[in-house]
């Protein structure tokens, strides 16, 4: 074995010899990230390596498992390694292990994942050079990874791998947006990550009888034949029902067309004195008239509408009614 004085070997009379650990024989070497962590190591006849140059990342990377994960493997290094949340494993995801982590192979001392080393030295003489580990975590900018000082060179290098996850900074990136369908296509062009939810919008009114009879219009045929407009071309039939009730259910079997009402009626309200008072109504489509004691008859417009399958917007105070209500088809 070797005797030093400082980082001068010396012979066992006292004086200098050639060589030593700052004659060690390193090999530069160059490598490129992937999804899988790499250990870097000298080639046979090297002591060791003097630098490592680990390439930059694609700045227009994307990860093979950004919405899904596909199988990893994990090779243990000097920091934690972590599998992020949100993502779907749809393969094994694989921590390594190594045979030659025992006590054996590790610094006397020295505890590595719970196996303390025992490892003091090669009992062989010669002259060992000094070499450190290293762990690297890929990037955007290239890294060249060099022993600390101290060190005659490294023994390996540990290159962490890239996140499945990762998108590229120059990865164009599509914030939120809202699309209203029309009579042509719109796209959402390809080669872009979605940073924000593409909403194509729908609309209630989609329905076939608000689309002209044998039209389809996103798969949806139309039934609607026209209807009831003064110089329209539409058939002016209408669906038409006899209610008796003042709280009358009324089932129409189109959602448009304006509804009406046709036919008599009553209106009870209160009068002086705790009476009441009686008055004749008449429905004339869109408004009623009043019966007056003197002078013609006066009207008020109505607004119907169906809610709940009932008929609303009836006169206030109505206590019987014989009528037709219709609405166009």
């Amino acid at each position: 074995m070797g005797v030093y004085l400082g980082s001068n070997a010396v012979d066992m009379q006292g004086g200098f010899v050639t060589g030593g650990a700052s004659g060690a024989s390193l090999q530069s070497k160059t490598v490129s990230p992937s999804e899988s962590a790499q250990t870097v190591k000298a080639d046979n006849g090297y002591d060791g390596l003097s630098q490592v140059t680990v390439n930059a990342v694609s700045k227009t990377y994307v990860g093979s498992g950004v919405t899904k994960k596909s199988a990893a493997t994990y090779t243990p290094g000097t920091s934690d390694q972590s599998i992020a949340s949100g993502q779907y494993l749809n393969g094994t995801q694989t921590i390594k292990g190594d045979s030659n982590l025992t006590a054996a192979n590790i610094k006397s001392g020295v505890k590595i994942f719970n196996v303390t080393g025992s490892y003091t030295g090669s009992s062989s003489g010669g002259n060992t050079p000094n070499l450190q580990t290293k762990t690297v975590t890929p990037s955007e900018s290239t890294q060249t990874v060099s022993p600390d000082s101290g060190y005659d060179g490294l023994s390996k290098v540990t290159v962490n791998a890239i996140s499945s996850t990762y998108i590229g900074s120059d990865v164009t990136k599509k914030s939120a947006a809202t699309y209203i369908p029309k009579t042509t296509d719109q796209s959402i062009a390809s080669g872009q990550y979605l940073s924000g939810t593409q909403t194509i919008k729908g609309d209630a009114n989609l329905v076939a009888g608000n689309i002209k009879s044998g039209v389809s219009v996103f798969g949806v045929t139309g039934t609607y034949t026209g209807g009831g407009s003064s110089g329209g071309s539409g058939n002016n039939n209408v669906e038409a029902y006899a209610v008796t009730s003042t709280s009358p259910s009324v089932s129409f079997k189109t959602a448009s067309g304006t509804i009406k009402i046709w036919g008599y009626g009553t209106i009870t309200s209160q009068g002086g004195w705790g009476g009441q008072t009686t008055s004749l109504i008449a429905f004339a489509g869109d408004k009623y008239y009043k019966g007056a004691i003197y002078g013609s008859p006066s009207s008020t417009s109505l607004s119907l509408s169906i809610s709940g399958g009932k008929l609303t917007g009836l006169p206030s105070g109505l206590s019987a009614i014989s009528a037709i209500v219709t609405r166009g088809i």
